[in-house]
Formats: C-alpha cells, structure tokens, sequence
C-alpha cells in the first residue's frame, strides 16, 4: 500500500515538475535530499554501534544477568514456561526494561512473541514460547 502512494507522489513530481519547466528544481531537491539520507544513516549507525556497545559491556560485567533476576518475579509470571537461567529469559528481561514507558499494557516486544506463539500453535509445533 505504501509503496504504491510513494510511487503515486513520485510520478505526480516528476509530471507536474515536466509540465511546469521545473525539472532543474526537481532534480537539485532529489539530490539535497539523497544527501540528508545518507547523514542520517550514517548518525543512526553511529548510535547503533554505540548502544552494542554498552550493551555488551553489561553483559559482560553481568549487569544484565543481575537486571533479569530483579525482574524474575515478573518474567515467571508472564512466561512461566521459560526455564529461569536461560538467555532468553535475560533477552525479555531486557525488553520490558527498555520499553517502561509504553502506554498499552504488553509492549511490542511481548506482542510479537504472543503472536509468534499463536502461530505455532497453529501449525501444531511445540517448540518453546520464545525460541
């Protein structure tokens, strides 16, 4: 659906800006533009690799272990199934840590995973909540 309405306003652009002799505009505003894009990736990026990074710190200093049992109450609650130890535990622990302040009640993360368990139970495949 996006990408026909992107599609639709590109070829809008390109017909209006032929008709009206404004193809010079056209042209230096689509080039203005590939250059914002390509910052913009390369910020992104860079907080990408910055927050991998931290978050590999913690996990070898076992900050994350120690946030995963602060909220083993919680997580054996939500996915009792899950056995307590495990890295998948830590990974939901996680979750619910980054997204406190969401306004529904799950956050995305738990949704897909609820999502991704119906579906297995449609197929008729047991293999684990998470995994």
């Amino acid at each position: 659906m996006m990408n026909g309405i992107l599609t639709a306003l590109l070829i809008f652009s390109v017909v209006t800006a032929a008709f009206t002799g404004r193809m010079e505009a056209l042209s230096a505003a689509a080039l203005s533009g590939c250059g914002e894009a390509v910052s913009l990736v390369i910020a992104l990026t860079g907080m990408l690799c910055l927050w991998s990074g931290l978050m590999e710190i913690a996990r070898r200093c076992r900050l994350t272990e120690a946030l995963a049992r602060l909220l083993r109450p919680l997580t054996r609650w939500l996915f009792p199934t899950v056995p307590q130890g495990s890295p998948a535990m830590q990974a939901l622990a996680l979750i619910h840590i980054s997204e406190p302040t969401r306004r529904t009640p799950t956050s995305y993360a738990v949704f897909c995973l609820k999502k991704k368990k119906k579906k297995k139970k449609k197929k008729k495949t047991t293999t684990g909540p998470c995994l």
